[in-house]
């Protein structure tokens, strides 16, 4: 893990991230990924999971493509997002085959809706895998600056705070180990994450952060 200066803002943390993220090696990626993968999937099932939303992975993210493969296998419910422009939200899609996505929103696959059946706003996945640049033990995040992820989350909180529903997602980080950091920069409004999967396990919130 390694900490940046306080001064420096976040478009330059996001330049500086996406630099260190894309020089990985492509194959080093491929095997972390699959590692990874495991630790997620040894997660889903000691939860019982019935239902995961993950994403498709976009130039060097840590790709989940292994992880859910199993899920299909395993019966779980999948769900991939699709970047809704007019209010910069995500609806999300259930799929049940890697078919099912098309190129979309900034060049990243995603689901096609004439293929991929849309779940309702209300809907609450068990788990949800959040891809990023940058991440902490703390629940802290740097996303790629659109935002989208952290209305999600604050709508699904909202449901999960209602009288009707009460009930919530945990929220896993998706990320490479070089890609930890002692401390990413957040707002009061930001998507905090439960815990952080990398190659090498999984790092659950600090309770300091709690």
């Amino acid at each position: 893990m390694d900490s940046q200066h306080a001064a420096q803002s976040k478009s330059e943390l996001r330049a500086i991230y996406t630099e260190r993220r894309n020089a990985l090696n492509a194959g080093s990626r491929r095997t972390w990924s699959e590692q990874a993968g495991r630790h997620m999937a040894e997660l889903a099932e000691r939860m019982g999971a019935g239902s995961v939303m993950a994403y498709a992975a976009f130039r060097s993210e840590l790709d989940v493509g292994e992880f859910i493969k199993w899920c299909w296998r395993s019966g779980i419910e999948t769900i991939v997002p699709r970047c809704t422009f007019a209010d910069r939200g995500m609806a999300m899609h259930r799929i049940d085959g890697f078919h099912q996505l098309r190129s979309g929103a900034y060049g990243i696959m995603e689901p096609d809706p004439s293929l991929a059946p849309q779940l309702p706003d209300t809907f609450v996945p068990e788990l949800v895998l959040v891809p990023g640049l940058a991440f902490d033990t703390k629940g802290g995040r740097m996303g790629y600056g659109g935002g989208y992820y952290d209305r999600f989350w604050e709508r699904m909180s909202l449901i999960g705070n209602s009288k009707q529903e009460k009930k919530r997602p945990l929220w896993l980080g998706v990320s490479f180990e070089a890609q930890l950091q002692d401390e990413v920069p957040g707002e009061i409004h930001d998507l905090r994450l439960d815990g952080v999967a990398t190659e090498r396990g999984i790092y659950w919130r600090e309770e300091s952060a709690e």
